[in-house]
């Protein structure tokens, strides 16, 4: 099973597996894509994946999963 949220035209949102890659898993990247995100000034990731802003979230969700 896939949440169908991710999908936009049948396809995953541009950006899905690298935030996958960054999570370490699917479960806890789509807990963190669903969840608003006080970096992302409250929005949610997958909202913004979907409205295309891939680098932004990645960039977020680098330094969520790595932080250094």
């Amino acid at each position: 099973m896939f949440p169908v949220e991710q999908f936009i035209d049948g396809r995953p949102a541009r950006g899905i597996s690298a935030i996958v890659g960054l999570a370490g898993g699917h479960r806890a990247a789509w807990l963190w894509l669903r969840q608003a995100n006080p970096v992302l000034n409250g929005r949610t990731p997958i909202e913004l994946l979907k409205q295309d802003r891939v680098d932004e979230v990645v960039d977020t969700a680098r330094a969520y999963f790595n932080p250094q």
